[in-house]
This record gives structure tokens, sequence and C-alpha cells, in this order.
């Protein structure tokens, strides 16, 4: 099945929010730094490089379960962008490195119980 026929298939999804009845958070009786970085914090893995491959899809959702994974277990552990673009295919609505869909691959880990460590499938880029 070619990339075209796979995008024809993808169903619409109307992803626009109506911000006209959204409001600030304001926290009260709580103190707050001026500034957080994620980085100092231990969130976040280091920056990685995704070459020419067109998996940002990829590389945001690993990098949002890697922090929270950290925030639940205060262990960091370098995620498998990899194993997102070889497995969380068709069903999906991803494409390799040919562009994906950040929501729908957070469902793939989901359902598929995890994902796998950098260390343990690393990034081809392909």
């Amino acid at each position: 099945q070619s990339r075209e026929e796979r995008l024809k298939r993808k169903p619409l999804v109307n992803r626009k929010v109506n911000l006209t009845h959204s409001s600030t958070f304001k926290a009260s009786g709580v103190s707050l730094p001026e500034t957080v970085d994620w980085r100092n914090q231990g969130y976040v893995t280091g920056v990685k490089d995704q070459g020419q491959c067109g998996a940002c899809w990829a590389f945001s959702t690993t990098g949002a379960v890697e922090g929270q994974h950290f925030k639940a277990t205060n262990q960091l552990v370098s995620l498998s962008e990899q194993n997102l673009i070889d497995c969380a295919t068709d069903d999906y609505y991803n494409d390799g490195c040919d562009g994906g869909d950040m929501p729908m691959t957070f469902q793939y880990i989901i359902d598929n119980g995890g994902i796998d460590s950098e260390e343990s499938y690393p990034f081809e880029g392909e």
C-alpha cells in the first residue's frame, strides 16, 4: 500500500480548539519560582538528532513519556524512537520517517504495554 493510499484512508480529525472560553490558571496561596528548567530537574534526556528522518512525532512522544516516567519513578530512561517508527505504523496513522500522529502514538504505547528503551532498540533513522 502506497503512502498516498494510506493518507486517503486517514480520518479527518478536527483538532481546532476554541479558546474563547478558556481562562488563565492563577495559583493562589502558592509560591511559584520565576522560571523552571526541566533539564536541571532531570526530567529530560539530552538532545537527540533525527537526521533526515521526518519522525518528529516519535521524538516528541518519547520526550513526553520520558518526562512522565521520570516523574513517576525518579529514573530517566531514554526511550526508543525507532520502536515507534517501526511498530506504531498504519493502524496508528504513522508513516515512519514520512510523518506521523503524536496522539495516536501515545495510544500505540498503551496498546503495546510500553515502549522499548533507546539502549535496547537504537535509532537508525529509517
